[in-house]
């Protein structure tokens, strides 16, 4: 009877227990399946929806993993790339920057949580008693935004306004052409940018965003506008490699949404699916998903909501998609897949599975968590939902 008792227990022990309160146990397990794979230089930490506050505090917990325990030194946000250089200046030392403006004023609304903002502070605490040559840095990534004036935004960029590419952007701002035209300009020249090593590489990456908010804006067509989306975000990722050249001892990790770390296609290829190509085992996506909880969203006649005001709190998955597992490394998964939109009516009235999509470990996400509860997303102090 004991020699079974030691065998069960020993088969217990064999296996990793996570706590649905405590992500702790949960995040140094991926972490260290993450920094064993020595080919591993950029990882995708993905969400299966905007607004929830359990899914941001796994990620942040598991940044701050890699940080401590590997060699993460650069964090790319889906957010845009001139507001996170402000924060990346804050972080490296720069006390002018008003971090609370930027989050409350300036930032998507997926990204003025909490959680996001404690790991920016955490990350100015690790890199305040570290070289500079050893500071983690950040960039955003969201190379997809209206430029709603031209010679403004060229004008007060801290990087441009400095530069000898200035001249060129500003000559192809005020040329007499088409729009299409202008934009197949400005293709050539962001090509011309990614091969140009004379720009410092704050120039750099800040002209290759500002190009790609003009050939954005001169899209007319959303269709247009919509395949530039992972495009860009991709072309960035791309960028900072060649100009950081990321490796196991300098990796990255990319917070942004599952629909854009995957190695799948939505309406069109996701950025994950460029980076899986082009960077192949170097890549590594992880997906976070939750079983049952509530969310902040934006509905599509642009009210605001939480499904816990309607729904007492619970938005669940099918009892046949629930699992016991937190982590998967193989087979197929379907998860939920809600943006910063929500459209009640389609997932409550005529289909179950819209906001869901299908995938296979191994395939579209190298490792999977699926957490049992979240709560929604707790924005900053000073910002009204």
């Amino acid at each position: 009877m004991m020699k079974y008792l030691l065998l069960m227990i020993g088969f217990i022990l064999s296996f990793p227990s996570f706590s649905q309160e405590d992500y702790s146990q949960l995040v140094k397990e991926v972490s260290n399946q993450i920094l064993s794979n020595q080919d591993v230089s950029i990882v995708g930490i993905g969400e299966s929806c905007h607004g929830t506050n359990n899914i941001n505090q796994v990620r942040k917990e598991l940044i701050l993993e890699m940080i401590d325990h590997g060699n993460l030194k650069f964090i790319g946000i889906e957010e845009r790339s001139q507001l996170i250089a402000e924060l990346n200046e804050l972080v490296r030392g720069n006390e002018s920057i008003n971090i609370d403006s930027l989050f409350i004023n300036e930032f998507l609304w997926p990204n003025k949580n909490t959680q996001l903002y404690d790991l920016i502070l955490k990350v100015k605490a690790y890199n305040s008693t570290r070289a500079s040559s050893e500071h983690v840095q950040l960039f955003g990534i969201n190379g997809y935004y209206k430029v709603y004036s031209y010679k403004h935004q060229l004008d007060t960029s801290k990087a441009l306004k400095t530069s000898s590419f200035h001249h060129k952007l500003d000559s192809l701002i005020e040329t007499e052409m088409s729009n299409e035209d202008k934009i197949v300009a400005l293709q050539a020249l962001k090509a011309e940018l990614y091969d140009s090593d004379s720009l410092s590489n704050f120039v750099r990456y800040d002209a290759h965003n500002y190009i790609q908010g003009l050939i954005y804006t001169y899209s007319k067509r959303m269709s247009d506008r919509f395949s530039q989306l992972d495009v860009a975000m991709f072309e960035n990722v791309r960028l900072l490699n060649k100009m950081y050249s990321f490796s196991h001892e300098k990796m990255i990790a990319i917070w942004a949404h599952n629909g854009h770390v995957s190695n799948s296609k939505r309406i069109s290829d996701g950025m994950g699916k460029y980076l899986k190509k082009e960077f192949n085992q170097k890549y590594f996506i992880v997906g976070v998903d939750f079983v049952k909880g509530s969310f902040v969203a934006v509905d599509f006649k642009n009210n605001t909501f939480n499904l816990d005001d309607r729904y007492n709190g619970e938005f669940q998955i099918n009892q046949e998609d629930i699992y016991n597992d937190l982590i998967y490394t193989s087979g197929k998964i379907k998860v939920n897949a809600i943006g910063a939109m929500y459209n009640e009516t389609h997932h409550l009235l005529k289909n179950a599975d819209w906001y869901k999509e299908k995938y296979r470990i191994g395939k579209h996400f190298d490792l999977f968590i699926r957490i049992p509860h979240t709560e929604k997303m707790e924005f900053v102090d000073g910002y009204e939902w």
